[in-house]
This record gives structure tokens, C-alpha cells and sequence, in this order.
């Protein structure tokens, strides 16, 4: 391996593919595509304020996203020594907080509850990896499961739509968060530098798609699993949205 190849490996970023430049924007695609998880947090920080019930929860989860888009900017961006870690507690966080919220849910936590076990781990995992930045991929690993096993937990327990109450915007924007959730993960795996679609000097990088179906999918869980998610289904549904 060449010493340019030792030096890029070192750098913020130099796992996603795209090349490495000089500038403001070490890799400008991975890096201004960042910016559609800052529109899905502003989106769902306006639900929040909209929305009573869930108000607490929407600008908690609104707030990680747009922590997404300023962590992963500076990631792929100026890449100062700190951005590894801007970059990957809020990118795990959102995992986390899906889960913790769909334990609390099944359980029937209050939403305070919620947030304050969701703070603690957030916490706990940003002190963790602060310490060994290396496990961000583990934790990921860990959290992305637990967060599909959630929300298995909240449908089981009547908290998301049945394909047997008919077609509903609810379902709709459900089955918005699965599939932009599988073409994300899709993406990120051809996004990486092993990956053989890798072509770093292209400006079509499968990173940056990851970072716009991730913000929709994110968007999408908002409606989703927070406006319309909150209460279980009555036995008889109409298969209207709920709320």
C-alpha cells in the first residue's frame, strides 16, 4: 500500500468512496447531501410544534436529525479531529432513540420516561464513544436490529397500521420508512470504498444517497411512529389515521 494511501485512510471520510479534496468540503457530495437530514429535522421540528401528544418526542427526534446533518457535514467536510464523533452519536442515535421509543411504547412508559431513558443511553453511548471511536460500527450493528425488533414490538402490539384495515396516508408513510430504510442500507454497502461500484472521482456517490433516503426514511418514521403512532389500533379500526 502507498504512503497516499495511508495518509487518505487516515482522514475523516476516506471510507465512503468519494475522493478526497482540498477545501472547505473534503468530499463535496457525501458532504452537501448531508444537508437533507438538516430539511427532515427542520420538517419534523415543525410537526412538533404542530403536534401536542407527541410534541416532546417530534423536536427530540427532530433535534437528533438535524445533529445528523451538522456531524456529517463536518465529517465529510472540513473533517476536524472531533468530527468522527459529531458524526457518529447522532447517526447511532437515531437507531437508539427508535428503539428505546418502542420499548417504552410496548410498556407503556409515559413520554417523559421515554425521553429520560433514551437521554441516559444517548449519554452513555456519546461517552463510549468519545473514548473508543472504533466501536461506532459495533454499536451500529447493535442498534439498527434492536430498532427493526421495536418496531415488530409496536405492529404486534397495535401501534402501527394493519394491511387488514385498508390503505391508509398512515400505511402509506409506513411502508415509506421500510423501503427507503432497505434502499438506504443498499446504498451505504455499494457507498463503501470496498465496495466494487466504488468510483471516488464520480459525483454520482451511493454515500450521498444514503444520506437523502436516510432523511427521508427518518422524515417518514416522524409521521410514521410519532404523529400517528402513539395509540393502539381499536379492534374494529376504520383504517383512518389516527390523531
Amino acid at each position: 500500500m502507498s504512503l497516499l494511501s495511508l495518509v487518505a485512510e487516515a482522514r475523516l471520510g476516506s471510507t465512503d468512496c468519494e475522493m478526497l479534496r482540498s477545501g472547505l468540503a473534503a468530499q463535496p457530495v457525501n458532504a452537501w447531501s448531508s444537508l437533507a437530514f438538516l430539511a427532515a429535522g427542520i420538517w419534523i421540528l415543525y410537526g412538533g410544534l404542530r403536534r401536542r401528544e407527541a410534541r416532546w418526542e417530534l423536536l427530540a427526534f427532530g433535534a437528533l436529525v438535524t445533529a445528523n446533518a451538522v456531524g456529517s457535514f463536518v465529517y465529510h467536510g472540513p473533517a476536524p479531529f472531533w468530527g468522527h464523533w459529531a458524526h457518529d452519536v447522532p447517526a447511532v442515535g437515531v437507531p437508539l432513540f427508535v428503539a428505546s421509543h418502542d420499548l417504552g411504547l410496548v410498556r407503556g412508559w409515559s413520554i417523559p420516561r421515554r425521553l429520560l431513558v433514551f437521554a441516559v443511553l444517548l449519554v452513555c453511548v456519546g461517552g463510549e464513544l468519545a473514548i473508543a471511536p472504533g466501536l461506532a460500527p459495533a454499536v451500529a450493528t447493535l442498534l439498527v436490529p434492536l430498532a427493526a425488533l421495536g418496531e415488530l414490538g409496536a405492529f404486534g402490539a397495535g401501534f402501527r397500521p394493519r394491511p387488514r384495515d385498508g390503505w391508509s396516508a398512515w400505511m402509506g408513510w409506513w411502508l415509506v420508512v421500510v423501503v427507503t430504510l432497505v434502499l438506504a442500507g443498499v446504498s451505504f454497502l455499494l457507498g463503501r470504498t470496498t465496495s466494487a461500484t466504488c468510483d471516488p472521482a464520480s459525483w454520482l456517490q451511493f454515500h450521498a444517497l444514503w444520506h437523502v433516503l436516510g432523511a427521508l426514511a427518518a422524515a417518514a418514521f416522524a409521521y410514521a411512529g410519532l404523529e400517528h403512532g402513539l395509540s393502539r389500533l381499536a379492534p374494529a379500526s376504520d383504517g383512518q389515521v389516527p390523531g
